[in-house]
């Protein structure tokens, strides 16, 4: 049946999510405060039913008093989602690796005000937006080429995406380079 709120919510440190299915929570699907934790071949659906900003995973808060630090997010496959991925506020040096996230109403993989994440060898597609990353020390890296692509895409007159820099290491499978914010950095 649906659950009225979250799926998981995690304030301790050092858990491991496995190989679980998430589905048809009102909020976020996995929410994870705390260190340490390894979130791993899940498969993340059709979450955040009752609208808002709900992702099927969220890592860190505001609200937290302590940094959230050495998080991996791997090899899960998220869809159907408000948001995929949130790496947010005091989440320290995450990494967010193999996911395929596609989808989703809003974000793909956003990360906000959270510092030293690695965004590696994700295959991320047909969500809202891809990518987003609001102010922070991030690590995207793209494979297969795409980088001429992006630069393509960003230089292309649609307004202000951001812009890829020197310290943006570019690799992760994206879908579609042309889509409008696809990208934003």
């Amino acid at each position: 049946g649906i659950n009225t709120g979250y799926g998981i919510y995690m304030i301790t440190s050092d858990n491991t999510l496995d190989g679980n299915e998430f589905y048809s929570n009102n909020a976020n699907a996995i929410v994870a405060y705390g260190s340490h934790h390894v979130i791993k071949n899940n498969t993340i659906h059709d979450n955040g039913l009752r609208g808002g900003t709900n992702f099927g995973v969220s890592l860190g808060s505001s609200a937290y008093p302590l940094n959230s630090d050495g998080n991996m997010i791997q090899r899960n496959t998220i869809f159907g989602n408000n948001g995929g991925i949130l790496v947010y506020t005091n989440a320290t040096n995450t990494q967010v690796t193999g996911n395929t996230v596609y989808g989703n109403k809003d974000e793909g993989i956003m990360v906000q005000y959270a510092n030293g994440t690695a965004i590696t060898d994700n295959t991320v597609y047909g969500n809202g937006m891809d990518y987003l990353d609001l102010g922070t020390a991030t690590l995207i890296a793209f494979i297969q080429g795409e980088l001429a692509r992006l630069q393509t895409s960003l230089a292309e007159p649609r307004g202000t995406m951001g812009r890829l820099s020197q310290d943006s290491a570019l690799t992760n499978a994206l879908g579609d380079a042309k889509r409008e914010m696809g990208l934003l950095v």
